[in-house]
């Protein structure tokens, strides 16, 4: 081997990208009418700030938060600092007013 094609080691390192889904359940999100879910995607390891009631609406409902699992038991601990490590739904939960 001559050494003339070789690659550095950052060349040979592709970029893995990850995807979250947002499932809004029956609300919409950023103004768009039901659309789920929505798709992120980010680099893996990738810090996001989840969507807040500010950015979510259904009529007759408020915005509880983000869970990791469609029954809604396991609450994602910090919206604002959600980090990326795998493809995955994400559920929004809601509270009758």
């Amino acid at each position: 081997y001559t050494g003339r094609n070789t690659l550095s080691l950052h060349d040979a390192l592709p970029i893995c990208m990850v995807r979250v889904a947002l499932v809004t359940n029956g609300g919409s999100l950023y103004g768009y009418p039901q659309n789920d879910p929505e798709i992120e995607s980010a680099q893996k390891g990738t810090v996001i700030s989840l969507p807040t009631a500010k950015d979510m609406e259904r009529e007759g409902y408020t915005f509880v938060g983000w869970y990791k699992d469609y029954k809604l038991k396991n609450k994602v601990s910090s919206p604002s600092k959600y980090k990326l490590t795998k493809n995955c739904y994400l559920y929004a939960k809601w509270k009758k007013k």
